[in-house]
Parts: C-alpha cells; sequence; structure tokens
C-alpha cells in the first residue's frame, strides 16, 4: 500500500502552456514593393485585428502553398511603402524606437501602417508623439515636413479631426494668403472657407485695440507643447497689421467649418 503511495507522489505534474509567452512562432514572408521580409506573425497577429483575421483564413480554392510560406508565396502589401513597414518592424524588434529617437517623417510612416492595418496602440502612440514634440529644435506646426497643408492632407488621410483644427488656425493667422499650389493640393472647397474665415477674422469686428497688442508683446512666449491654447490675450502683431486673440479665430473656424444645421421647413397646413 505504501508503494502505490509513493509512487503517486513521485509522478510530475502535467505540463500546461503558459497563456501569455508561449508563442506560435510562425513566420512568414512579405513583399513590400521590390523587398521581401521574413518576420514573426506573433506581433501582427497580437496587435492588428486586420492580420489576426488574415491569418485565420484558410488558403484559397487550388492553393497548394499558403501566402507567406516562402519567398515565391509573399504576403502582398499595396499601397505600403518599405519605410512605413520598417517603421512597424523596428517598433516591434527594436529598444531604440521611443519618442526622442526617430525623426518626425519616421513617426509618420509609422502612422501611416498603423492606420492601414489598424493597428490602434501604435496609431494612438504615434499621433500623441507627433502631438507632443518639437523636431530638431522647430515646432512641430512650423516644421517643413509638417506644415499646415500637409496636415490637412494627413488629417484627412489618417482622420484625425484636431490636425484640422491647428491647420486651419495657421493658415487663417499667417499674413499670406494660400497660394495655387496649396489650393491644388487641399482642394477648392477647403480652400473657399479657409478664404471666408481669414476675411471675417480680419474684419474690423476681429481687430484688437493696439495698445493691448503692444503690451502682449513683451510677454515671454511659452514653449510649444503641441496643443495650441485658448488664449484671451491679443496675440502679437500679424504681418497684415490686424490683431486677433485665438479664441475669436477658433471660433470664427468652427463656424465657418462646422455651421449649425439649418432649421427644418414648417409644413403647409
Amino acid at each position: 500500500m505504501s508503494a502505490d503511495v509513493d509512487t503517486a507522489v513521485a509522478q510530475p505534474a502535467p505540463l500546461t502552456r503558459n497563456e501569455r509567452y508561449y508563442l506560435n512562432d510562425v513566420m512568414s514572408v512579405f513583399q513590400v514593393e521590390t523587398q521581401l521580409f521574413k518576420i514573426h506573425r506573433h506581433f501582427l497577429v497580437k496587435e492588428s485585428e486586420v492580420f489576426n483575421t488574415m491569418f485565420q483564413c484558410p488558403p484559397g480554392p487550388g492553393a497548394e502553398t499558403p501566402d507567406g510560406a516562402d519567398d515565391a508565396h509573399p504576403i502582398l502589401t499595396p499601397g505600403v511603402t518599405v519605410a512605413e513597414f520598417e517603421a512597424l518592424l523596428d517598433f516591434f524588434y527594436t529598444d531604440e524606437f521611443h519618442e526622442d529617437c526617430p525623426e518626425l517623417h519616421t513617426w509618420l510612416d509609422l502612422l501611416s501602417i498603423a492606420t492601414r492595418y489598424d493597428f490602434q496602440r501604435l496609431r494612438e502612440r504615434a499621433i500623441d508623439v507627433i502631438d507632443g514634440h518639437r523636431w530638431n529644435g522647430r515646432q512641430w506646426g512650423v516644421c517643413e515636413e509638417f506644415d499646415p497643408i500637409t496636415r490637412i492632407v494627413l488629417a484627412e488621410k489618417h482622420a484625425i479631426p484636431h490636425w484640422l483644427t491647428t491647420a486651419y488656425i495657421a493658415l487663417c493667422e499667417r499674413g499670406t494668403p494660400l497660394q495655387l499650389h496649396e489650393v491644388r493640393t487641399i482642394g477648392v472647397e477647403k480652400a473657399v472657407l479657409i478664404a471666408e474665415a481669414r476675411e471675417k477674422i480680419r474684419d474690423i469686428e476681429h481687430a484688437v485695440d493696439r495698445d493691448d497688442a503692444v503690451e502682449y508683446m513683451q510677454l515671454p512666449v511659452p514653449p510649444f507643447t503641441g496643443t495650441i491654447p485658448e488664449l484671451h490675450v491679443p496675440r502679437p502683431p500679424s504681418p497684415n497689421g490686424f490683431y486677433h486673440d485665438r479664441s475669436r479665430v477658433r471660433a470664427v473656424i468652427d463656424a465657418v467649418f462646422n455651421p449649425p444645421p439649418p432649421p427644418p421647413m414648417e409644413e403647409d397646413e
């Protein structure tokens, strides 16, 4: 009887797979432009619902080799650039990809591919970093890579509404009107609305007393934090000679670009 007990005690416990770190280390080949990449599926499945669904789908009818199995059958990535795919992999595979390291264009590449393939966490991280940083000592709002026109294009492409607002503010406050190439880029409709907002902002009703403006010019300029503060004091004079405060500019832009719906038509009795 005691021998049976000793045998039962000596038997090892059954092994179980750790739910978090037993990785399905399958690799897939991707074609991006003219280059091939062979990478682990783990990060793609974990972070992207698009890839998670893709890898659960069985091969198509008559397909002997699934996509991504080898160099002859890569997974195609139409519309993705090598720079975007490398930014994605750098984020997953290296410990050097942090907010102080890559240039602005790298974060924009990450934002693009994260939006395309629904990497929600990466998309939010990229937007937060772009919003909150200065690039090469310059504010992102005046960086050549992220000028107001580019900001409008990216805001619409990646569905980031607050970038539209900051771009409209910058275009309305600057001294020069829209240039022809800028109108071609953003389209006639937006250009007309921006022109309307600029005209209303420059109307005499929006002008601010010159003495107040001169006094405000002597105040120290606060560091840029990536967000537009709600200012209730006049800004320094713009090149066109007008003075306006940020709250008025924002109010005009909101009224022009988000007008209230028309009242319902009364039915005839």
